[in-house]
């Protein structure tokens, strides 16, 4: 229970640091994201049958550079990390599949989101920018430009219908309302200023 700040379980299996990491919806399992290039989920839980806890299900590699971020889908079944190599992946969780590579970024990703509804994904970068994507097809639907500073956390409100970035540069900032970004046909460009 968190009131008795009892340590549970430690997760032991990443060669460098943990970057990010997340419950699955069911509380059952965890995905972490590490400077390993890998991202992994684990048994958060006691195996009935065996007693073994913290036990490694699957691990999603790929990746020669670090794993900077990690989200899930609300129903669980899809993953997506954010990476040093300027790019953001969509995986599915029963196989381990690669989905969707997003690029776009100029520098690392530094963070990544998924909306309520599944259907886009938000990244944050070195490069200053936060991007708005389509998650069935990978296809850029917005660059939000305003910051002047990296930005390392970005997250959907609990409807989807707005975004938010928190930047290096001390300022937090929301975008939404209007049209659903990506009605047009080409990517646009938000100033956030």
């Amino acid at each position: 229970m968190v009131a008795s700040g009892r340590e549970l379980l430690t997760l032991k299996g990443h060669e460098n640091g943990i970057y990010g990491m997340a419950f699955f919806p069911d509380g059952r399992r965890i995905v972490t994201s590490s400077d390993d290039g890998t991202a992994k989920i684990w048994e958060a839980a006691a195996d009935r049958p065996t007693g073994q806890t913290g036990r490694k299900l699957l691990l999603q590699e790929g990746r020669s550079v670090e794993v900077t971020s990690v989200a899930l889908s609300r129903d669980g079944q899809r993953v997506v990390t954010g990476s040093a190599d300027h790019t953001a992946t969509v995986w599915e969780v029963s196989s381990g599949r690669e989905l969707l590579t997003l690029k776009g970024h100029t520098d690392r990703v530094m963070s990544v989101a998924i909306s309520p509804d599944g259907q886009r994904v938000v990244t944050g970068s070195s490069d200053d920018t936060a991007k708005l994507w389509d998650a069935a097809n990978g296809r850029e639907l917005l660059t939000l430009k305003g910051h002047a500073g990296v930005v390392p956390a970005v997250a959907f409100s609990p409807d989807g219908q707005r975004i938010l970035t928190g930047s290096q540069d001390h300022t937090a900032k929301i975008l939404g309302g209007g049209e659903r970004p990506g009605a047009a046909d080409a990517p646009g460009t938000h100033r956030m200023d």
